[in-house]
């Protein structure tokens, strides 16, 4: 049985649908929220060409099965208008699978996260994948948790995302249930943490992959922090530079069995900080510049 075929949803219908076909307006002068929509209701991929999409009010909430592509992170650009950006979660329990969001923009009118809102929610979201998009000018780039009666927000892969100039790039949030089993691959957070304690990469739940991350934070916390709740994480190739006080920060505790290998950091004050010291079974590998290790 393969990857994909963990969860009972239908497949969509085949083929894309063009978003301009639905009245979006690639300039970015007219709203095309109401296109999106339009598009969106058909249960196919929707496909949104290169151009600027205003959004004057937030996207219709994704159900399993979505998918949405563009041209490129450089080419196609959802521009919302003080709303929030793509999100699954609708205020109950559902759990939804299998949406993919891959090779646009999501930005918000205003500059440098000062606002309250997230480009991408995935609420109760499992087996889905986000590639190759790029976050602008939000609270959280991407943001994940599983709510107290969901039954899962697992499996999740970020591949080669990029945050720029929120508060915190990604959040896994602890909501008393936490997310687990998620991949971040080649993902960068670039000018965030422009609020006091912003972070690149916040991570609670077991069983989180981390791979080749980059966090540059001028004034934020750290590029990346594991919270109490972190088990079996394994965290390799994370770099960061820039004025972030601390590179990696753990918030440990006996048995976690979390590794981190190979932090390279430049002009740190700390390179790794563990704000509670484990006693059993964690493991810290760090090489390159800053080399304050804080031993477990």
């Amino acid at each position: 049985m393969g990857f994909w075929q963990l969860n009972k949803a239908p497949p969509p219908p085949h083929g894309p649908v063009n978003i301009i076909d639905y009245g979006a307006d690639p300039t970015g002068v007219s709203d095309s929220r109401p296109a999106l929509a339009s598009a969106l209701a058909t249960g196919r991929p929707v496909y949104a060409p290169e151009g600027i999409y205003l959004l004057n009010s937030a996207p219709p909430k994704l159900a399993s099965n979505t998918k949405i592509f563009g041209d490129g992170d450089d080419l196609t650009v959802f521009r919302c208008a003080a709303v929030e950006g793509f999100g699954c979660y609708n205020g109950g329990n559902d759990d939804i699978v299998n949406v993919t969001l891959s090779d646009f923009t999501v930005e918000q009118t205003t500059n440098w996260g000062g606002n309250n809102f997230t480009a991408v929610d995935f609420t109760n979201v499992s087996y889905s994948r986000i590639e190759r998009v790029k976050t602008k000018y939000f609270l959280y780039g991407v943001f994940m948790r599983r709510t107290a009666t969901a039954r899962q927000c697992y499996f999740n892969f970020v591949n080669r995302v990029k945050t720029f100039g929120c508060s915190t790039g990604y959040y896994l949030q602890d909501a008393g249930n936490t997310p687990n089993k998620h991949s971040f691959i080649q993902c960068m957070s670039e000018d965030n943490g422009q609020r006091s304690g912003g972070l690149g990469l916040d991570l609670s739940g077991v069983g989180h992959t981390v791979f080749d991350f980059y966090g540059g934070l001028p004034g934020g916390l750290a590029a990346m922090r594991m919270r109490l709740s972190c088990q079996h994480l394994n965290a390799q190739l994370i770099y960061g530079e820039s004025s972030t006080l601390t590179q990696v920060i753990l918030d440990d505790s006996e048995n976690r069995e979390n590794f981190v290998g190979g932090v390279h950091g430049d002009g740190l004050s700390t390179l790794v900080n563990v704000t509670v010291p484990s006693t059993n079974k964690t493991v810290y590998i760090t090489a390159g510049a800053a080399s304050n290790l804080v031993p477990a």
